[in-house]
């Protein structure tokens, strides 16, 4: 018997691939063990999946972008279709939370993903990375060059995320790096960005020419991670990475929330390890006390006192929802999706004013649907009747 083909089509981001690669996985060990998987990625994001070792073939979409835009990803579903039709795949699953997969989403980035694969994930929720020996090799010439060894403390800060906006970056990065580097003596900060980083201080260092993916083989060398919920903070979650203790600031009024904790919670992974930091005015400030304290107590006295509660609070991704419902003619898609957004959050966001507000929007919207659409057809049939009599 032939082997099952497969494709799996999630084309970007970093943070996003690492969670599909969970479903990989499943795919490979438990739901199709005999498959031969294909992955179609984009060329910005193909890193995140390289030396997979639950991936047969890659299918690598050339774009110039960091997010594939709907026209992008619709061009790659209907030539994803047409291999199909053509006998290349036998089956076809697409995770990525974008047009139609909208309708999937509940909340958190993780939990929607996997919510556009038809089949329960059972296997361990941890994203799953590799790098190769010269990735390996590139990092400890990296470590020795900046003679990461001879320093107390060595913190590892994400900064200037492609996918959305957030207090840390590049600028304020290195104003938090110098105030911790002048007040804490013997610590290095490495900044880990896309984008260099000029530094007049050798204990503030640019790593810039190291890849996404040598990150991971970085956070051997670190003792706290500091970032944004972005690319580079899932990849610490991998399994290659080394466990740190982390501080986050949280942008939740963003539309996608990348609150950790609140992926964690819903998984019942742990976050002992986490302290989230609200993205306002202050949080740089609350950051820079945060990890002082750290360093000069310990991460337990920091959480307490630092760690907030990130909450769901951006509900426009329903809007979005109805619309897709309103624009398939389908209006029965929508509840679904509302019922599956209060199962993962709970029947409390019911009482919330920002749910309370959007539901009466929706509501409101759809009634004037509604009545265009059924005064569209009385006009239309009072007009055959005058054209009738005529």
């Amino acid at each position: 018997m032939n082997k099952p083909r497969i494709l799996l089509g999630h084309l970007n981001s970093m943070g996003d691939c690492l969670f599909a690669t969970v479903i990989a996985r499943q795919i490979k060990e438990v739901d199709y063990p005999n498959c031969h998987l294909t992955w179609a990625v984009n060329s910005k994001c193909k890193q995140a999946i390289l030396y997979n070792p639950y991936i047969n073939e890659i299918w690598e979409i050339p774009t110039e972008r960091a997010l594939t835009n709907l026209e992008e990803w619709n061009s790659f579903v209907a030539e994803a279709e047409n291999r199909k039709v053509n006998g290349d795949y036998d089956l076809v699953f697409l995770t990525q939370i974008i047009g139609e997969n909208w309708l999937n989403y509940d909340g958190g980035i993780r939990s929607s993903t996997y919510n556009n694969y038809p089949r329960e994930i059972t296997v361990s929720h941890q994203p799953i990375i590799r790098l190769s020996e010269k990735e390996v090799e590139n990092v400890r010439r990296f470590a020795e060059k900046h003679r990461l060894a001879e320093y107390g403390r060595v913190i590892l800060v994400e900064c200037a995320p492609d996918s959305f906006a957030a207090a840390l970056n590049p600028q304020s990065a290195y104003e938090f790096a110098s105030g911790i580097t002048f007040e804490n003596g013997n610590i290095a900060v490495i900044l880990s960005s896309n984008k260099q980083i000029e530094s007049a201080q050798s204990n503030i260092i640019d790593a810039s020419e190291l890849s996404f993916r040598e990150n991971a083989e970085l956070t051997k060398y670190c003792d706290l991670f500091v970032g944004c919920a972005s690319g580079i903070s899932w990849l610490t979650t991998t399994d290659w990475a080394k466990k740190l203790n982390m501080v986050l600031v949280i942008n939740q009024h963003h539309t996608v929330l990348a609150s950790m904790v609140y992926d964690h919670k819903y998984l019942n992974l742990p976050t002992e390890h986490i302290i989230e930091i609200k993205n306002d005015a202050e949080a740089i400030k609350k950051l820079k006390d945060c990890v002082g304290v750290i360093l000069t107590a310990d991460f337990a006295a920091a959480r307490s006192r630092f760690n907030e509660r990130i909450k769901l609070i951006n509900y426009h991704f329903i809007f979005y929802q109805f619309e897709l419902a309103l624009e398939k003619s389908d209006i029965g898609r929508f509840f679904p999706a509302l019922k599956r957004v209060v199962k993962r959050n709970g029947g409390q966001i019911i009482c919330t004013p920002q749910f309370i507000k959007t539901v009466c929007f929706l509501q409101l919207k759809f009634i004037k649907k509604l009545l265009k659409f059924t005064g569209g057809k009385k006009k239309t049939g009072l007009a055959k009747q005058n054209k009738q009599a005529k």
